[in-house]
């Protein structure tokens, strides 16, 4: 065995010296330790992109949420009822700031509201299926009658930017056969000074409809167009999302009576917008799954129109996902996944959307 040496101090119990000799194997450890990798700490984020994570919404942030049951019209309270105008603006507003990938669908929806509203003002009986129709059915060059001419100026309308709205409505009114001077629409939809924006559409609308000339059967479709263009203008907003096209506001009624049509109109125009993020949820979740070359493609093809037939998604330019056969495949594919409906229920000539 080992001795120890100790020192003349050692009359206390457990009290020992022991020789630095003795400690040499601790002492070794020493050295292996030291030698092993440091643990590497996260890199941090660069400012530019802790930037960019703190501005960039949450994947699972809802851009439409529930409107309160009391934003209803109220014609006995016109205080209560610019109020919940406001309100409903307000959340319309957000949601177009936002620009969801969903938008253009809606404002394709919307639009097809406002056809059916036209139409049927100038008595005609097509409903949105049969509008559908004689856009989806006819070529791009084509005469798809007087109802859907109708349509395919109100979805020209929802395309064109609002900063051009003197020069949008001179086409428009070209288009719908309506006789006024060209002048009229310069500086129209500036002319109010009105500070709530519905009122100022309004008066817009009024002020489209005098200066045209007697006889223009489709002037309150015109009027209609010019009071959307002064609402997205007062705003913000880069395109018209023909609320008050689809609420039938033109050359009829009085002011408090437009101002209840376009104030329901909002509120449907937001519960669509509600629908549409839920459908269009289901739809990016789903075709994840399906694996199909440019289902990306077909995907951002479907958020941004009302309805899409197989041939739109393989012509040039478009989703390109090839032949017919396989487009047709791909929007089955997603219909039997629930994540869209086919809009016609016919065997031919089938219609997709949200």
């Amino acid at each position: 065995m080992q001795s120890y040496r100790t020192s003349a101090a050692q009359d206390k119990p457990g009290a020992f010296s022991v020789k630095y000799a003795d400690k040499a194997p601790l002492f070794a450890m020493l050295p292996v330790m030291d030698s092993r990798p440091p643990v590497a700490a996260p890199p941090k984020p660069s400012r530019r992109k802790r930037a960019a994570n703190a501005g960039a919404p949450s994947e699972k942030e809802h851009i439409c949420h529930m409107l309160p049951p009391w934003l209803a019209p109220s014609p006995q309270d016109a205080g209560a009822e610019k109020f919940a105008a406001g309100a409903v603006l307000l959340a319309l507003d957000r949601m177009v700031r936002a620009e969801p990938g969903w938008l253009g669908a809606l404002r394709a929806r919307q639009a097809l509201q406002a056809a059916a509203t036209s139409v049927r003002s100038l008595r005609h009986r097509e409903d949105e299926a049969a509008l559908r129709d004689a856009h989806h059915l006819t070529r791009p060059g084509d005469d798809p009658g007087p109802a859907g001419k109708i349509y395919r100026v109100w979805r020209d309308f929802s395309a064109r930017p609002t900063r051009l709205a003197g020069p949008c409505l001179a086409a428009f009114a070209e288009a719908l056969g309506v006789r006024a001077p060209m002048a009229v629409f310069d500086g129209l939809t500036r002319a109010s000074k009105n500070p709530d924006p519905v009122a100022a559409a309004i008066e817009a609308a009024d002020a489209c409809v005098a200066a045209l000339e007697a006889g223009a059967g489709e002037g309150g479709v015109l009027a209609a167009m010019a009071a959307d263009l002064v609402l997205a203008r007062r705003l913000g907003w880069p395109r018209p999302l023909s609320v008050i096209g689809a609420a039938g506001v033109g050359r009829r009624g009085t002011v408090a009576e437009r101002y209840a049509k376009i104030l329901r109109e909002a509120l449907a125009c937001h519960g669509r917008a509600m629908e549409l993020e839920r459908r269009a949820a289901r739809l990016i979740a789903a075709a994840a799954t399906v694996r199909v070359k440019g289902a990306e493609r077909g995907v951002a093809a479907l958020l941004a129109d009302d309805v899409v037939s197989a041939g739109d998604l393989c012509r040039a330019g478009s989703a390109a996902l090839g032949s017919d056969r396989a487009a047709r495949r791909f929007l089955e594919r997603l219909v039997e996944l629930g994540a869209l409906r086919e809009m016609t229920q016919r065997p031919s000539f089938r219609l997709y959307g949200l």
